[in-house]
This record gives C-alpha cells, sequence and structure tokens, in this order.
C-alpha cells in the first residue's frame, strides 16, 4: 500500500509540471492561455535597426557598431542580444567581437576590408529553464580599416 507522503510528492510534482508547462505558454503568448495579449516574439511590437552599415577604423582601434532597439529596455521577461558572423576579412588573425544589446564593439588587427553579419535578437526566459527567440533584425555591415 502506498504512502500518504509519496502521494503528497507525486501531487506536488504534478502540480509544479502544470505550473512550469503554463509558464511556458506564458512566455510564447505573453500571458495565460486565452489571453488576447500578443507576443513581441511574433507580433511586431519590437524594432530594431544598425545606425550605419559602412564604418571606417584603423588597426587595433575600437569600432563601434550603434545598434538601436526599441522599446528600451524590453518587455518584462524578454532581452535583447546580438550576435556577429565575420563573412569576410583580409589575411591576419580574426577580429575581436564583442556583442551587446545597443552597441558591439569589434577591434581588427589588419588592414582592409571586413564584412559581418549582424543579427539583433529578442530572447524570451520563462522561469522553468525553456527559452524562445526571435530575430528582429540581420544586416550586413562593412568595415573599412586603415593602419
Amino acid at each position: 500500500m502506498m504512502s500518504r507522503e509519496f502521494f503528497r510528492l507525486v501531487l506536488v510534482g504534478l502540480t509544479i509540471v502544470i505550473f512550469c508547462g503554463l509558464l511556458g505558454q506564458g512566455a510564447q503568448a505573453q500571458g495565460v492561455p486565452g489571453s488576447d495579449r500578443s507576443c513581441p516574439l511574433s507580433d511586431g511590437s519590437v524594432q530594431a535597426s544598425i545606425e550605419r552599415t559602412e564604418l571606417e577604423g584603423s588597426v587595433g582601434q575600437p569600432i563601434l557598431i550603434d545598434l538601436k532597439v526599441s522599446p528600451y529596455p524590453p518587455p518584462s521577461g524578454f532581452f535583447y542580444t546580438s550576435v556577429v558572423d565575420v563573412t569576410q576579412k583580409p589575411d591576419g588573425p580574426s577580429p575581436n567581437i564583442i556583442p551587446g544589446d545597443r552597441q558591439i564593439n569589434v577591434r581588427c588587427y589588419a588592414p582592409g576590408i571586413y564584412r559581418l553579419r549582424v543579427r539583433i535578437n529578442l530572447i524570451a526566459k520563462s522561469s522553468c529553464g525553456g527559452a524562445k527567440a526571435a530575430i528582429i533584425k540581420e544586416e550586413s555591415v562593412q568595415i573599412a580599416v586603415a593602419k
């Protein structure tokens, strides 16, 4: 015969699973199921742009890519990230890139033309460990680096 403690533990476990499932849906629907509130991941309410897509700089000096995101700060439960891929670079070491939510710091170590693919993302993270993301802007940036 099962103990009362065992059933209590099962009930607590099921309650946690159900609660986390609702939170996961909340991140997607920005509310409880059936809510009329939309989700910033898909409703177009979040906007992003890259201020300048053609930049110049010098070897070893920081080059800043300014990002505009709106609204700032992001909605509750959401945050912004940026991801940068180097699609073209001159021979030599790869650039040092520090991404941020409103600015990306790039330091190049060889003169020449660098092309970067910049993605600005909106991330929703639930308290149960899940996350959902949407790319809100993707654009190429060209940097001309002089000696």
